[in-house]
């Protein structure tokens, strides 16, 4: 489970310096919740997660996304992408 951000980088590099890649569930990683009795997460073992491409990890390569549960869009702030409206309860999108 995460929240599926509708988010596309504004920057053309990243933090390193690098080319930005714009990628399908783009900060989806940014906080997850794992079900780790879900028959496809058993996929997940150290081996897999130490030689997969970080792409692999961070789209879920492994789920469909009908197999990707939802988590509350204000569990997951993300700085430059949401703000606080001004009764300072609700999380939105800029």
């Amino acid at each position: 489970m995460c929240v599926q951000h509708d988010y596309t980088p504004k920057e053309t590099t990243n933090m390193d310096g690098a080319v930005q890649t714009v990628y399908p569930r783009n900060n989806w990683s940014s906080m997850v919740l794992y079900n780790c009795g879900h028959l496809k997460n058993s996929v997940l073992t150290p081996d897999t997660i130490n030689s997969q491409t970080i792409a692999f990890l961070h789209m879920f390569k492994w789920l469909e996304n009908d197999e990707i549960g939802l988590v509350p869009f204000a569990c997951n702030f993300l700085e430059g992408h949401n703000k606080v409206v001004e009764n300072g309860a609700k999380l939105d999108r800029f």
